[in-house]
């Protein structure tokens, strides 16, 4: 019986131990993500939005502490930064970000030996004191011969533009703050496939972005993906004025818009997403998404009706911006004149007659 509760008593007190470790995010990721911000970058993880972080479908790219980027011109200036407690235990993860990010750096509590300081110096990594009192960089990086352009352009690039075009976008074309962005913006990244909107799911009628890392495709467009916001939209709605709407988007959009109408977790307690699990199609559609061109008159009487029992669906209608490499060649202010583009003649309209009756009153 004392063995027990000598190994008990052990127990208590290694837990004791461990909730006094010092936390890598909270003293080192936390305050560095703020300070970027307020420097002008857009960072990943967001402050005060949690640990969500970058990654990529690879192994060696699971997750990237941080990721701190913004417009330098047209092109897009890149940091991928590693946070340890220990500076010396972040190498082995620095080098291997040097394979596809421009800059690489270490965050840590540490001042760093001169030895150490030679050592990433070599490796072309630079190094960031983040303290109490100040966070200063102490060794700026530079490209290392690790780096892979093509994987960066191919991989990285594509995503980090997304990301980033979109919150031009809310700034440029929706008039909001740089504060006010951080208030409303909602970000979230799987190994292949991002998107970005401007409030969260369960807010409202969202403007949003996708980057697709299957099939190298960006999209702009409205979604709709939460009971409250469908019900909210489409509470007051006869049959015909649904009818009516869906038919309208079959008359006006061009052929090439798509539109996505996705069963949520079918099965499932609330429809609530889990782990592995993902959207399926309706057995009356066939497949989750068709383009404008390819609806037929049986589709939308099944959408129109569909959307007005107010199920766990996801509605979006969509426009692809650039695929494939296309998107290395597109300039910064392209871009976002494409995107300009689609919403002032296509899209507005039909978000303007989503929300006007929608009970939240909001606005953007």
């Amino acid at each position: 019986m004392a063995y027990i509760f000598n190994i008990i008593y052990r127990f208590i007190n290694l837990n004791k131990m461990v909730d006094k470790m010092p936390d890598e995010f909270s003293e080192i990721t936390k305050p560095l993500i703020k300070e970027m911000w307020e420097e002008g970058y857009f960072t990943i993880p967001l402050p005060g939005k949690g640990k969500k972080e970058f990654r990529l479908d690879m192994p060696a790219f699971e997750r990237f502490d941080v990721i701190a980027m913004k417009w330098d011109g047209e092109e897009l200036k890149v940091n991928g930064i590693e946070c340890k407690i220990r500076a010396k235990d972040a190498i082995p993860q620095a080098r291997t970000y040097q394979l596809c990010i421009p800059d690489v750096y270490i965050a840590s509590r540490e001042k760093i030996s001169k030895e150490l300081a030679e050592k990433l110096n070599q490796y072309g990594i630079g190094y960031i004191e983040v303290s109490k009192d100040a966070i200063k960089t102490v060794l700026e990086s530079r490209r290392s011969f690790l780096f892979n352009k093509r994987f960066y352009e191919n991989e990285v690039l594509p995503r980090l533009t997304t990301i980033l075009i979109f919150y031009d976008y809310m700034e440029k074309c929706l008039g909001i703050d740089r504060e006010k962005i951080l208030e409303k913006i909602d970000l979230g990244i799987q190994r292949e496939y991002l998107w970005i909107s401007n409030i969260r799911a369960s807010d409202n009628v969202q403007w949003s972005m996708t980057y697709n890392g299957s099939t190298k495709t960006m999209r702009f467009g409205i979604n709709l993906e939460s009971v409250k916001v469908i019900r909210k939209t489409f509470h007051n709605k006869s049959r015909e004025e649904v009818l009516t709407f869906f038919k309208k988007l079959k008359k006006q959009l061009p052929g090439n818009f798509i539109i996505k109408f996705e069963n949520r977790c079918p099965g499932y307690p609330e429809r609530r997403m889990f782990p592995g699990i993902s959207h399926q199609p309706f057995n009356e559609l066939g497949v989750s998404q068709k383009r404008v061109l390819e609806l037929s008159e049986n589709d939308i009487n099944f959408m129109a009706e569909k959307i007005r029992s107010y199920e766990y669906i996801e509605f979006g209608i969509w426009i692809e911006i650039c695929k494939e490499r296309e998107i290395q060649s597109w300039k910064r202010k392209d871009l976002l004149r494409k995107i300009k583009y689609y919403k002032e003649k296509y899209l507005q309209e039909i978000y303007n007659i989503l929300i006007e009756n929608n009970e939240l009153n909001i606005t953007e």
